[in-house]
């Protein structure tokens, strides 16, 4: 069996630490190392019976037929120590996450939060290989275009997601992809085409509204603020600012997904 057959049951495992608090994940744990090799299945699941929601229960017999099926020779005592090595990972990530919110607009006395073209640009600043942008508008926003060129120059993968005029249904008047000027041309330009938007009874379609940048699939900034002027300096925006953990891979995989299943287009 290859490595990558066993990636279903480690996710499985990984998943299962993490959802349980690590008092009962302990007590689990603990009633796994009581049984004796070679049992077959069913006294496992007795040692499940910790788990307080009947659908961890489902799903902590699911994963004894996972484990049991790519490990056979294992036994409980491994999956045991398999899960507190999950738990102990999802810890550590955890640990080394770090989130900041991020303001734009009137603050009061004292208020010391990130603003948002500040984090906007650090993100931009801090990609090496691979910088997403993702925004409903965009214009007059010329110091984040000279950090872009800057990007480029570091040879970093750009890979925008626009909303577009000739694709937004009359919503929009203007293509976001003209605020990047010569960088329309070079990098990865994304729109969501017209007919793959769902549309309500009324026949209305929907908006690609989503605001976020991922640098790396390491920093993740998520805000209400388009990629405009108004957005980045006086308008009031709110975002947050995720450093490690897994929510920046997550998000940049998401949009590379909607890439591969074409719900989204390239421009080019």
């Amino acid at each position: 069996m290859s490595a990558r057959d066993h990636e279903p049951v480690v996710d499985a495992i990984a998943a299962f630490a993490a959802d349980v608090p690590h008092d009962v994940l302990e007590r689990v744990c603990a009633g796994l190392e009581r049984l004796e090799l070679g049992e077959d299945a069913s006294p496992w699941h007795s040692a499940m019976a910790e788990l307080p929601q009947p659908e961890l229960r489902i799903r902590a017999a699911d994963l004894v037929a996972q484990f049991n099926a790519a490990a056979p020779s294992a036994g409980p005592r491994s999956l045991a120590w398999a899960l507190r090595s999950a738990e102990a990972a999802d810890r550590a990530e955890r640990a080394r996450r770090t989130l900041e919110l991020v303001w734009t607009g009137p603050a009061p006395d004292g208020c010391v939060l990130r603003r948002t073209d500040q984090a906007l640009l650090e993100v931009i600043g801090k990609a090496r290989r691979k910088l997403l942008v993702v925004s409903y508008a965009a214009y007059d926003v010329a110091q984040v275009r000279e950090a872009l060129l800057a990007a480029e120059a570091r040879h970093v993968e750009i890979i925008f997601v626009m909303e577009s005029k000739e694709q937004s249904g009359g919503k929009v008047t203007f293509d976001a992809a003209l605020a990047l000027g010569p960088l329309s041309e070079r990098a990865a330009v994304y729109v969501w085409p017209l007919d793959r938007r769902p549309r309500d009874p009324q026949g209305r379609v929907g908006a690609l509204h989503a605001k976020c940048a991922v640098a790396d699939d390491d920093v993740l900034f998520v805000s209400s603020a388009n990629l405009t002027g108004y957005a980045l300096t006086l308008n009031m925006e709110l975002g947050v600012l995720v450093t490690g953990g897994e929510l920046p891979g997550r998000v940049s995989r998401h949009f590379t997904d909607l890439i591969a299943e074409r719900v989204l287009e390239d421009i080019r």
